[in-house]
């Protein structure tokens, strides 16, 4: 589907939904009015309508994660809702510590890692240390198993042997009786 047979296909969903989910759609009129002026808009939403190669337009972000994701780390910092100077303060701190942070970058030459601290390190070490020990589990139950294993044919081979023996003794019980007799029979 291209052109403008997708946008009118978009159209038609968006009032389906609306009228579906019982939804003001003079609130979907009033909302296609406000896009509909702007040339860029349809381009924006349809790879067809954009100028751009469409290889660029599927590697573009469609929606602001990347740019909003910079704030819950200074709100987390510094607070929110706080005075001016109260702010100031907590910005200045949080500028001291990243500085500090780069500082420590160039002369050790180890980039900071906030997923490589002593938390992590233990975690990681009870992480490896329980997979060896499952590890160490699955071997002595493969060994156990393979121990039953030989232990069950070592009793077959046993059986064997002494089926052996007695077919032995039989078939030489049968030789004594027909020399004795004089039976040829098979």
């Amino acid at each position: 589907m291209k052109g403008e047979e997708f946008v009118w296909y978009f159209l038609k969903l968006c009032l389906i939904h609306h009228d579906r989910y019982a939804l003001d759609s003079d609130l979907l009129k009033d909302w296609w009015a406000d896009k509909k002026p702007h040339g860029w808009f349809v381009g924006s939403i349809n790879k067809n309508f954009s100028l751009m190669p469409v290889e660029n337009f599927m590697l573009t972000p469609n929606d602001t994660n990347l740019d909003e994701s910079a704030h819950p780390h200074a709100n987390a910092f510094t607070g929110t809702n706080l005075p001016l100077l109260d702010a100031i303060d907590g910005a200045y701190e949080l500028d001291c510590t990243q500085v500090a942070k780069i500082s420590r970058a160039n002369k050790t030459h180890v980039l900071p890692n906030h997923r490589n601290t002593f938390r992590h390190w233990l975690r990681a070490n009870a992480k490896r240390h329980d997979a060896q020990v499952e590890a160490a589990a699955q071997r002595r139950g493969a060994v156990e198993t393979i121990d039953n294993i030989d232990a069950q044919i070592a009793d077959l081979d046993a059986e064997r042997n002494a089926m052996q023996v007695e077919a032995k003794e039989l078939k030489e019980r049968k030789k004594a009786l027909r020399g004795e007799t004089g039976v040829k029979r098979k």
